[in-house]
């Protein structure tokens, strides 16, 4: 595995490893010796945090320079932007303005994606998950949320 993909290896690691443990946290810790439903799971999301962190580590110290510039970093941030707009507004907004726009901004993490073909995109993939989720599944999640007034 080269360098800089073992660097996002363990950033990956860490990421999904503090979700679980944070996920862990609200269930009942317990002790060693009496465990609560949640010590396991937060001693695993712990072990693949460390994990994550000698993965990153190793990759950093391998890793060059021209090696960490290859990675396609604004795409990424781009990319997770896009994921974290989505659950910090699919609520308040809704989803006929939450969801284009997290599309648009995921279609745009694309290298060969340009605007219009990202708009495409975003609009062929809201009305594909209006029609599945609001009429085809029925998920409560309204079209237009609380912080749209018309």
């Amino acid at each position: 595995m080269s360098p800089s993909r073992q660097l996002i290896a363990g950033l990956l690691f860490i990421a999904i490893g503090v979700a679980f443990g944070y996920g862990a946290w609200g269930y009942k810790m317990g002790t060693a010796l009496q465990m609560g439903p949640g010590y396991f799971p937060f001693l695993l999301s712990m072990v693949l945090v460390g994990l994550g962190a000698l993965a990153a580590l190793q990759g950093f110290l391998e890793a060059g320079i021209e090696d960490l510039q290859l990675v396609p970093w604004s795409s990424g941030l781009l990319l997770l932007s896009s994921v974290v707009f989505f659950g910090l507004t699919i609520r308040g907004l809704g989803m006929l303005i939450t969801l284009p726009i997290t599309v648009l901004l995921a279609a745009l993490a694309g290298r060969q994606t340009g605007i219009g073909r990202a708009v495409v995109i975003a609009a062929g993939l809201t009305v594909l998950c209006l029609a599945v989720f609001t009429y085809g599944l029925d998920v409560p999640i309204p079209l237009l949320g609380r912080w749209v007034n018309f």
